[in-house]
């Protein structure tokens, strides 16, 4: 065989392998991409769902994780609002401190309107109208405080209210102490803490 045929097909195989060199090459580099771009993939998914976990409700103060209290029980059901399973119940005591306070209420907050309720609920009637809408962390002076609505008739319209009860400092004493809440909340306060959407790190408040 001649010297120029065996020099080019040499040439053609020392070619051919440079090339297939380059192609593991390309092709390792490839598949390195690949799972480079899977790794910070399974990463970004794994903090997204740590922070999914994390669970936040909207405070005059700022957002709470409220991780804690999801796990005994209570429910994130708003960016401000939490839905305890036991909220506190009004005695006999404070229900009637209710029953005394409304009309005062009720003329301070619409002093152009006059209500007639008949007949005036009593205490009694009081507690089986009051239902347990939701609870609040950091409002005011309260740690949190439990809400109930209050919804009355006087003939020509119906009325809601909202009434807490929750728990304080009493700075005098150094404790805790779960006291009835006034003033009390008209339909339209609580309108602007209706959002359902939930908070989450990153979020405006």
């Amino acid at each position: 065989m001649p010297d120029d045929t065996i020099k080019e097909i040499a040439a053609r195989f020392s070619k051919g392998t440079v090339e297939t060199k380059k192609e593991k090459i390309l092709s390792w580099l490839f598949y390195l991409a690949i799972a480079l771009i899977l790794t910070l993939t399974a990463i970004g998914i794994m903090e997204k769902s740590k922070e999914s976990r994390d669970h936040y409700v909207v405070t005059l103060i700022g957002p709470i994780k409220v991780n804690k209290k999801v796990e005994s029980g209570y429910k994130v059901i708003g960016r401000y609002k939490l839905w305890n399973p036991s909220p506190l119940k009004f005695n006999f005591e404070e229900l009637d401190s209710i029953r005394a306070l409304l009309p005062v209420w009720l003329k301070e907050t619409y002093p152009e309107e006059a209500f007639h309720f008949d007949p005036a609920p009593t205490s009694f009637q009081l507690k089986d109208k009051l239902n347990y809408k939701f609870t609040m962390l950091e409002k005011g002076h309260f740690i949190e405080i439990d809400f109930y609505r209050l919804v009355l008739s006087d003939g020509k319209r119906r009325l809601s209210l909202f009434i807490g009860k929750g728990c304080r400092l009493d700075y005098d004493r150094g404790i805790a102490v779960n006291v009835l809440a006034y003033p009390f909340h008209t339909e339209e306060w609580e309108k602007q803490f209706s959002d359902k959407r939930l908070f989450r790190v990153g979020d405006l408040w």
